[in-house]
């Protein structure tokens, strides 16, 4: 019973160590050793970079620099994506305020009151994961307790029930080691939800108007995709900029981790 606890468990911690990253769709590992994308057209410097895939959303990180003489407004509730499975042609920015003519369909940020909602979801859910392990680990050695009492009083310790009260003992062991890992993955994972909950409101990046020689930053969230290529439009007054990105493929995400 051990072997496959024990290769559930592998699975489940490597399967938990993999992050997936979008990079820039010129990005080559052996050329390249950082992910942010820089862009600057018209008196405006952006610098955009994919930072995770967390709880269902594509989590960007955006700088924006007004390098004009006048103020610009960033809506960051107007930026969205589109995903696709084949590459976009080579484009940087539309003057057209309608936006990119595409049948494929816009991906709006999510609000932060939305991201905060589903973040004290993922944590609840967290917690009740969390509770279930500890009445399994308590129901295994219960049951195993009773088992071996009825074992004992019939006074007939024959080799087969022997056999079957070590065997009880292992899967038990193996069972509470299982739940107990999941337990201590479930409350740090709660815990790491809930400093994200505090730290989220300071992170995100919010409406405002830009005066000439601001910039601003912040988190943007987008629903996730399993396209794998994918347009960040990020507008700016009657100007939608284009940055393509690309989900990292094995010899990137080695370049990657060597730089962080």
């Amino acid at each position: 019973m051990k072997a496959p606890v024990s290769i559930l468990l592998f699975f489940i911690l490597v399967c938990g160590s993999c992050t997936r990253y979008l990079v820039p769709a010129w990005f080559d590992p052996e050329e390249h050793s950082v992910k942010y994308s820089r862009m600057e057209y018209e008196g405006i410097l952006f610098y955009t970079e994919h930072l995770e895939v967390n709880d269902q959303h594509l989590v960007f990180d955006i700088e924006i620099r007004n390098q004009r003489s006048y103020p610009v407004d960033i809506k960051p509730e107007k930026m969205y994506y589109l995903g696709s499975n084949v590459s976009f042609p080579p484009e940087t920015k539309t003057e057209s305020g309608s936006g990119f003519e595409s049948k494929l369909v816009k991906q709006f940020t999510v609000s932060e009151k939305g991201v905060a909602g589903q973040f004290e979801q993922k944590m609840k859910a967290q917690r009740r994961t969390s509770i279930l392990m500890g009445v399994l680990s308590a129901g295994l050695m219960i049951y195993d307790a009773a088992m071996d009492a009825k074992d004992f009083n019939s006074g007939d310790w024959t080799p087969k029930k022997i056999r079957n009260a070590n065997t009880r003992d292992l899967v038990t062991i193996a069972g509470i080691a299982a739940a107990d890992v999941v337990h201590q993955t479930s409350v740090v994972t709660a815990e790491m939800k809930r400093e994200d909950l505090f730290y989220l409101p300071e992170e995100i990046l919010r409406e405002t108007r830009l005066q000439p020689g601001e910039s601003c930053r912040g988190k943007v969230f987008f629903p996730t995709s399993k396209d794998k290529y994918i347009k960040l439009i990020i507008p700016v007054e009657y100007t939608e900029y284009a940055f393509d990105f690309r989900w990292a493929d094995y010899e990137d995400q080695k370049v990657l981790r060597k730089s962080f």
